[in-house]
């Protein structure tokens, strides 16, 4: 790469400067953009915006349930909502869904 061999040869001090091979550096350049591009097809994800009265479902164990938005919670990401049961709770954007209905 653009080391030298170990010797105990008198070396000039310009050789003990390290440098990288101009090509070397192009190649790490683009395997680093190869590796974030792969990052980025799964790295990303869009929060749903969902509006004041609109039906979602809610994520509760395993089970999806319905219930409506109330209102969007002061923290990002979660949202007041109110279930089927008539309870009254904050849910971040990663359990709830859009409904169908």
């Amino acid at each position: 790469m653009s080391r030298l061999v170990r010797t105990r040869l008198p070396v000039s001090t310009n050789n003990l400067i390290p440098k990288v091979a101009p090509h070397m550096k192009s190649k790490q350049e683009l395997r680093q953009l190869k590796v974030k591009s792969h990052y980025d097809k799964r790295a990303t994800w869009k929060t749903p915006k969902f509006q004041k009265g609109q039906s979602v479902v809610v994520q509760k164990g395993k089970v999806w349930e319905e219930a409506r938005i109330l209102d969007k919670h002061k923290s990002p990401w979660s949202y007041i909502i109110t279930d089927e049961s008539g309870k009254t709770l904050r849910r971040n954007t990663k359990f709830l869904r859009p409904s169908s209905r």
